[in-house]
């Protein structure tokens, strides 16, 4: 057999892999296992939700992603009978905690806002 009959032989193998191939269906994953990156936005509010949130203590800590790009939002929900300095206590220690976060990522940019919602009003 000359080179360009195995060439052309080849050629042929392989278009008939293609178009076996091509002809299979995929089927779609599910949405759940489809990719997704999130932003750094999106990571600081996780990573800070999974480290300091919800400490099992009478003042729950949630953090959010903000809309604008640059602010994390913490929500502090407490029992309408938590005192003023319970209060002000667990948002000092959100606080530095952000601030270490913020600082240890080195991202400047990265703004911390509260939010208080007080339970059983």
């Amino acid at each position: 057999m000359s080179t360009r009959s195995r060439v052309g032989a080849l050629a042929a193998v392989v278009a008939v892999g293609f178009a076996l191939f091509g002809a299979a269906k995929s089927v779609p994953a599910p949405p759940g296992l489809l990719p997704y990156t999130p932003t750094r936005l999106e990571w600081a509010a996780l990573e800070l939700q999974a480290n300091h949130g919800d400490t099992g203590e009478a003042i729950m800590v949630s953090f959010r992603p903000g809309n604008d790009g640059f602010t994390i939002l913490c929500v502090l929900r407490y029992p309408a009978d938590t005192s003023t300095s319970a209060l002000a206590m667990a948002r000092d220690t959100v606080k530095q905690v952000f601030e270490i976060y913020r600082d240890g990522k080195g991202w400047a940019w990265l703004r911390l806002e509260f939010r208080d919602e007080a339970l059983g009003r």
